[in-house]
Order: C-alpha cells, then structure tokens, then sequence
C-alpha cells in the first residue's frame, strides 16, 4: 500500500522551504513566485497521490468486500460439502448396511441350497431303497400269484383226477352193466335158438 500524504503537513514543509529561501538574499517577489509554483506543483503531486491512494483504498475496500462475498461463497460451499459428504456418509453407511443385509442373506440361501440338497440326497436314497423294497415286493408278488396258479392247477389238476376217477368208476360200472347185459343178451340168444331149434324140430 502507497504511504499516504497530509496536506498540513505539505503547507508546513512549503512555510520551511520558503523561509530557507528568504535568507539566501533573492528577490522577494521572485521567491515567492518560485515558492508558489513549487507549493502548487507539491500540492498537486499531493493531490495526485492523494487520489491515488483513495483510488487504492477504494480498490482495496471493493477487493475487500469480493473477497468478503467470495469468503461467504466458501463457507456455503463449504456448509454444502459438508451436507453432501454427510449424506455421502449416510448413503454409504446405508449400502453397507444393505450389502451387509444382502451377504447374510446369500448366507442363508447358501446354507438353505445346501440343506435342500442334504435333503434330497437322503430323499434320494429313501427313494431307492423304497424302489428296492418295492422291487422286493413286486418279485414276492409275482411268487405268490405263481403260487396262486400253481394252487389253482393243482385244484384243477385234484378236480380233474377226481373227475377221471368218477368217469372210471362210472364206465367200471357201465362195463359192469355192459357185461351184464351182454350175459343176459347171450342167454336170451342161447333160449331163443333153443327154442327155434325145438320149433323147427316140430314142425
């Protein structure tokens, strides 16, 4: 910042200088000529520097005051970053919460998957031997319903014999009767050429 000027002060420098100048013998009206042309020429180098330093201090006043503005902008950025980086935080601290939930979760499943499938390695193994005793079953099925036939042609086989026997018995008798008759049938024959032999013997 440039130094800044006072006006008295100037005056009391320019009194100095002119009382300098009055005791080296000049003309009065010379000397005073010279001291108002020197004082003019300080004063408006004083008033130059004067306005410069307004000017400077205007500068410096409005710099002050963007700065200010630009120091206010900061703080409510800052203030935003702040309010974003808490919420970054929440945001943050929520998805890991939820990868969290998410990973116990594919835990879950995991072990949920792994006990399915413990289960349905023991569900397949009952399957089998279930298949196995039903297989067992089948063949004992089909033994007894061999057995079942084996039963029913031995009943008929037993009906059968007991049929054959009857109708043995039956044509022993039918034979029986058979002979019978025929006996009979022979002593008629016998009677009824005696008989025609003694007829024609008559006649």
């Amino acid at each position: 910042m440039a130094p800044s000027f006072d006006l008295g002060a100037v005056d009391a420098a320019a009194g100095i200088w002119l009382n300098r100048l009055q005791r080296q013998d000049l003309p009065g009206c010379a000397l005073l000529e010279a001291a108002r042309r020197r004082e003019a020429s300080a004063r408006q180098h004083a008033e130059a520097l004067a306005k410069a330093e307004q000017g400077r201090a205007n500068l410096a006043t409005e710099y002050l005051a963007k700065e200010k503005v630009l120091h206010e902008h900061r703080l409510k950025l800052l203030d935003e970053s702040k309010a974003a980086v808490g919420s970054e935080q929440r945001l943050r601290a929520d998805a890991e919460a939820a990868l969290a939930a998410a990973m116990r979760q594919l835990q879950e499943a995991r072990e949920a998957l792994a006990l399915e499938a413990s289960a349905r390695r023991s569900a397949e193994e009952v399957l089998k031997k279930q298949s196995h005793k039903v297989e067992e079953l089948e063949a004992v099925l089909q033994e007894d319903e061999t057995l079942a036939i084996l039963d029913e042609f031995r009943e008929k086989s037993e009906s059968q014999r007991r049929q054959i026997a009857l109708l043995r018995k039956q044509l022993e008798a039918s034979e029986e009767e058979a002979s019978s008759t025929a006996a009979a049938l022979q002593e008629v024959r016998s009677e009824f050429a005696a008989k025609q032999q003694q007829w024609l013997s008559e006649n």
